[in-house]
């Protein structure tokens, strides 16, 4: 892992890496970041996701607005799994973008609405397989520029969670 975390720092240091935020093309950020050596989806995941590379306003522009943040609850298992999203910080009444990457890289999208508060309750069933590790985030469409992050898109934090 300290080789990974050296390897991040150095593509950030060269202006390769400002800010990643997981999207589920794990494989194009290995080769960004030149690795050599294998590791894991979750590993790179857990450890992209710590790392803030935020750089401070330039020109005047006003600093980037804080990511939202998520959490998520499980009932049932297997294919019978319900999982609960709960999060803060969106837009109030936006549309929100919940993604959901599994181990396999698959990718799963749902939507739902924010409350007038920016607060979000989401309940979507997803059949996954019992001890798989679902990694799930959220954007509610505003975009940041891709210096903040590769997608364009400001992502919550990115929650893992295992499939019960």
């Amino acid at each position: 892992m300290p080789e990974l975390r050296s390897a991040v720092h150095s593509a950030r240091d060269r202006g390769v890496l400002p800010q990643f935020r997981p999207d589920g093309n794990i494989r194009m950020m290995a080769r960004a970041l030149d690795l050599t050596a294998p590791i894991s989806v979750r590993s790179l995941i857990r450890l992209l996701d710590s790392l803030h590379f935020d750089r401070p306003p330039v020109d005047g522009a006003s600093a980037p607005a804080p990511p939202p943040h998520i959490s998520v609850g499980s009932a049932g298992s297997g294919s019978g799994a319900v999982f609960t999203v709960q999060g803060t910080g969106f837009v109030g009444g936006h549309d929100v973008r919940v993604r959901v990457v599994d181990d396999q890289l698959t990718q799963t999208n749902f939507n739902r609405s924010a409350d007038s508060g920016g607060n979000l309750t989401a309940e979507q069933p997803i059949p996954c397989i019992s001890g798989l590790m679902l990694h799930f985030s959220a954007t509610d469409g505003r975009t940041v520029p891709p210096a903040v992050d590769m997608t364009g898109f400001l992502w919550s934090n990115t929650f893992d969670i295992r499939c019960p």
